[in-house]
């Protein structure tokens, strides 16, 4: 267990951005906005010739820009963003194909680099493939969308999702607001200075409608009933640097652990621009 835990903090991003396996297929499809998605469904065996022995699963599909032309600087750019988001770690390139398959050879090496010594420890000491623990067996997915988003931002939302053993899989997303130049919106970009405090009182608001019909309850009306089911217990509300800038309003996201218990999931709250308008800065 413990070095399925290892394994998953050196390759939660990574592994969960899940890769081009062998006998995986790339389907490239064109959806708006010129995007293409990599696709993969397959599995990968710790022993690669021993279709007994454990095995991880991989699943994804990631959205990038369709390249124009081979000189496409703009979708160049974008596509380095993009690959930013799915893994901070991994080595600067501005092609998708690219990046899928060097993420593809650092999860197989990781996996089976981590595993196959205690693999082959257990199977020395009388055990059989169908006797070892579950955690043997991991399972990584990604999907990511590129959509179109408020006055020529596209959202770019990434969900990361691992077993590697214990209670429960861990999970997380990261989003982006891209430009129609390339570039990454930040909060400081889009937030007048010194509104932190009273886009939270918005954000606020939509929590506690939202985690009232989440735990089935018209009782919650404050931070201490917010409290009572382990909501901002350890941790105040703040703006967060996962949002999008929707049609609509502004989407903002607190991953699991980020302000609640795991077993109440993430929390997606929906703020209308009606409301915002004040607190942004005018491009």
């Amino acid at each position: 267990m413990k070095k399925s835990n290892e394994l998953f903090l050196k390759t939660m991003g990574l592994a969960s951005a899940l890769m081009l396996f062998q006998g995986c297929t790339e389907q490239k499809a064109e959806q708006a906005l010129g995007t293409e998605t990599l696709t993969c469904d397959t599995t990968v065996f710790l022993k690669d010739d021993v279709k007994s022995s454990p095995s991880c699963k991989i699943n994804y599909s990631l959205a990038f820009l369709k390249m124009g032309q081979a000189t496409d600087s703009i979708a160049l750019k974008s596509n380095a963003q993009l690959i930013r988001a799915i893994e901070e770690g991994m080595p600067a390139t501005q092609n998708p194909q690219e990046f899928v398959r060097h993420l593809k050879d650092t999860l197989i090496t990781n996996y089976r680099q981590d595993l196959e010594g205690l693999y082959e420890y257990d199977l020395r000491n009388g055990l059989k493939d169908h006797e070892l623990p579950g955690w043997y067996n991991y399972e990584y997915g990604i999907n990511s969308t590129l959509t179109e988003g408020k006055d020529h931002v596209w959202n770019y939302k990434v969900s990361h999702f691992a077993y590697t053993g214990g209670a429960h899989p861990n999970s997380y997303q990261k989003w982006i607001n891209l430009t129609d130049q390339g570039e990454v919106l930040t909060k400081e970009q889009v937030f007048l200075p010194n509104t932190e405090a009273a886009v939270c009182e918005l954000i606020l608001k939509e929590l506690i409608r939202t985690a009232g019909e989440r735990v089935e309850t018209d009782t919650i009306t404050s931070i201490e009933g917010l409290q009572e089911y382990g909501i901002l217990q350890m941790n105040g509300l703040y703006l967060p640097d996962n949002f999008l800038l929707e049609k609509e309003g502004i989407r903002f996201l607190y991953n699991p652990y980020d302000i609640a218990p795991y077993a109440l999931g993430d929390f997606e709250l929906l703020v209308p621009y009606q409301e915002l308008n004040t607190y942004l800065i005018k491009h």
